[in-house]
């Protein structure tokens, strides 16, 4: 009777089979686990990721600012006009408004008053807008005035009033004059007993001069 053989082919396939499922069951493993390098890159990735886009925008606008409260005003600049240099704008005599502006008598139009006051004779001439310097009269007094007028027509018809109180011959407060050959017009003008300015003007026309008689105490500019 013959003994019965040892199963080594048996042996051999089962320990392949084993291996087979091992080695499966590994890459399986690896397939479905986190590889290390993602690992560390999952953990390093919050201290090497960009600044998001919303924290570079606001740093973007507070530098911005920043700048902008630091920087100098600029001053305000003209558009160039296309094919001509730019010219600095200068000061025009002509009004902007298109409305005529009064043109300041000039020295060659300036008028000239003989007052006769208690103190004596006075004469001035009128300045560029007009006035006469003020003269100081007492109170209560009638003032012959003499006023000659440059550039005149005999005839020509001149409007006085009294600005400021006062009055002419007739307890009138403005008379109509005719100016004579040589420019002039005469008139007698009463101040009252109260202080203060008394203004008398003369209108010919667009042109008009004024009178400045004083009553009260010397001032300083009443004589100069």
């Amino acid at each position: 009777m013959s003994e019965p053989r040892f199963g080594w082919g048996k042996v051999v396939v089962g320990f392949a089979a084993c291996v087979v499922a091992v080695l499966v069951v590994s890459i399986a493993s690896k397939k479905s686990a986190p590889t290390p390098a993602t690992k560390d890159a999952r953990i390093t990735a919050p201290s090497v990721a960009p600044v998001s886009d919303t924290a570079r925008n606001r740093v973007a606008w507070t530098s911005a600012e920043s700048d902008a409260a630091q920087a100098p005003a600029l001053s305000p600049s003209v558009p160039e006009s296309s094919g001509a240099p730019a010219v600095a704008a200068t000061p025009s005599a002509a009004p902007i408004s298109g409305t005529p502006v009064a043109r300041p008598a000039a020295l060659e139009d300036a008028a000239r008053a003989v007052i006769q006051t208690p103190r004596g004779p006075v004469e001035h001439a009128s300045n560029q807008v007009g006035y006469f310097p003020r003269v100081h009269v007492p109170a209560n007094t009638a003032i012959p005035v003499e006023v000659f007028f440059r550039n005149a027509i005999e005839g020509e018809a001149v409007v006085i009033g009294a600005e400021d109180g006062g009055k002419f011959e007739g307890d009138k407060r403005a008379i109509a004059e005719a100016l004579e050959k040589n420019g002039r017009v005469a008139f007698t003008f009463h101040v009252l007993d109260h202080p203060g300015t008394y203004r008398v003007s003369l209108r010919r026309g667009a042109e008009t001069k004024v009178l400045d008689f004083w009553v009260g105490p010397d001032m300083p500019l009443a004589e100069r």
